[in-house]
C-alpha cells in the first residue's frame, strides 16, 4: 500500500488528523501525522509560534 504524511495547516497539529489516520491504517496504509515545532507545550520557547506584531525586528 502507500505510505502518507500528513502535515497540518497553520497552527493546528497531528490531531487534526485524529479522524483520518485510523481509516487510512485500515485500509493497509503506513501513516505518518506531524506536529510541526513550535505547537508543542514542551517546546523551547525560542522555536514557538508567535504573531508576527510580538516579534523583535533583528537588524
Amino acid at each position: 500500500m502507500a505510505t502518507f504524511v500528513l502535515v497540518p495547516g497553520a497552527w493546528n497539529g497531528s490531531w487534526s488528523f485524529e479522524a483520518v489516520v485510523p481509516l487510512l491504517e485500515r485500509a493497509g496504509h503506513t501513516v505518518h501525522a506531524l506536529t510541526l515545532t513550535g505547537l508543542r507545550p514542551d517546546d523551547e520557547n525560542a522555536t514557538i509560534a508567535s504573531p508576527i506584531s510580538t516579534r523583535t525586528p533583528t537588524t
